[in-house]
């Protein structure tokens, strides 16, 4: 995972440097706890069905009412029983949306990626 992290911070760089983006390599309990409540814009999940389930209980109170909750692997049956199982805790269940798989493409190292992975959003109610 260095190679993929060393490459994620070259294209973040800027956004690093800003300010806007931020690296924190902690159990999600751990990073939650370095932002206040409501004062993200967008969250982005990318981990098995437990992982997913940990960041979703441990960051959804940061994002800000109308701020987007995203994440990976739509199409893996257990990361989809996960976020559906947390909606259904909201007061205000939200729709989730997932896109089609992703077409080929190169990634940013200029290497083939297959179809796959389909992303899922849904978008922070401010009643729950």
């Amino acid at each position: 995972y260095a190679e993929r992290e060393a490459t994620a911070r070259r294209a973040l760089a800027d956004h690093t440097r800003s300010g806007r983006a931020v690296f924190l390599k902690r159990p999600a309990g751990d990073a939650a706890a370095s932002f206040a409540d409501e004062s993200l814009a967008f969250l982005y999940v990318d981990g098995d069905k437990d992982a997913v389930l940990a960041d979703l209980r441990a960051f959804y109170g940061k994002v800000r009412p109308g701020g987007l909750v995203a994440g990976h692997d739509w199409n893996q049956g257990r990361v989809r029983a996960a976020v559906e199982a947390f909606v259904a805790t909201l007061a205000a269940t939200p729709r989730v949306h997932a896109t089609g798989d992703q077409t080929p493409r190169l990634d940013v190292r200029g290497v083939a990626v297959a179809p796959c992975c389909p992303t899922w959003y849904f978008r922070k109610r401010g009643d729950g």
